[in-house]
């Protein structure tokens, strides 16, 4: 028979019980202490990465429109590379033909003019006089030029073929001098007129000739002599310039929502 032992004051599970409570109030209590000291620590850092992410992110936000860009940009000379290979036009013929075959292709045009404007020989011109030289000499030749006149009807003894009536070459021209001229002044772009493009025009295709005329030392071409006078001549009907006005209203829309419609159709 086993000895009896003597039952404590306080009942074992009672203890238990006690420490138990103590214990969890402890815990609480490191718990708390631990927490406190770990924002204490972490707050610094939370904040320094904080800082960095705004700056990223503000990067990023300068970055994306420029990709942008440079996505369009790829695109458009990625569409114009076959067509641009044929220019600038040699002839008379070879620019109707290409006038004929943009004519009513208005994405193909759009792509042209942002080529052009995002030419590097354009970002040091300084005037509209000199830009617009550079411009026409992307679409003709001076050999060509020196085989046009501007009008579309004979004058005189010049039997040259007329440049006027190419209103989509010319519309061209004008959206690719006001897209350039909208990075330096949106004002100044928007001031643009029919008549100022048509004037620019006919001076660069003159100059053209001239400057044909002197590298070759090709005879001057009878109706030649008359270009000056056609140049200061205000013998653009106004009928043309409406239709080439309206031709240029056409294309600065298309070129106006050209990344949107790239963007929503998936091409960028």
């Amino acid at each position: 028979m086993y000895p009896a032992f003597p039952q404590p004051d306080h009942p074992t599970v009672d203890l238990v019980t006690d420490n138990a409570i103590m214990s969890q109030g402890m815990w609480n209590e490191i718990s708390q202490l631990i927490r406190s000291e770990l924002q204490n620590l972490l707050h610094p850092i939370f904040n320094e990465m904080n800082t960095k992410l705004e700056h990223i992110s503000q990067q990023l936000n300068k970055a994306v429109p420029s990709l942008n860009k440079d996505l369009t940009d790829e695109y458009c000379a990625s569409v114009v590379e076959e067509i641009s290979e044929s220019l600038p036009a040699t002839t008379p013929a070879a620019l109707a033909a290409f006038d004929k075959t943009i004519e009513n292709n208005i994405h193909l045009q759009v792509c042209l003019v942002k080529f052009f404007a995002n030419s590097h020989c354009l970002e040091t011109v300084k005037t509209m006089k000199k830009a617009m030289p550079l411009i026409f000499g992307f679409v003709v030749a001076d050999s060509a030029a020196n085989k046009l006149q501007w009008k579309g009807s004979c004058r005189g003894k010049d039997k040259r073929p007329g440049l006027s009536p190419l209103l989509t070459v010319n519309a061209i021209l004008g959206v690719t001098l006001t897209t350039c001229w909208a990075k330096r002044s949106e004002m100044e772009a928007k001031s643009i007129t029919v008549p100022q493009i048509v004037s620019l025009i006919k001076k660069a295709r003159t100059a053209a000739g001239v400057r044909h005329r002197a590298d070759s030392c090709e005879a001057a071409d009878p109706g030649n002599s008359s270009d000056e006078v056609e140049e200061r001549g205000s013998n653009t009907s106004s009928q043309s310039h409406i239709a080439l006005s309206a031709r240029i209203k056409l294309i600065m829309e298309a070129v106006r929502h050209f990344k949107k419609k790239l963007v929503k159709s998936g091409k960028l």
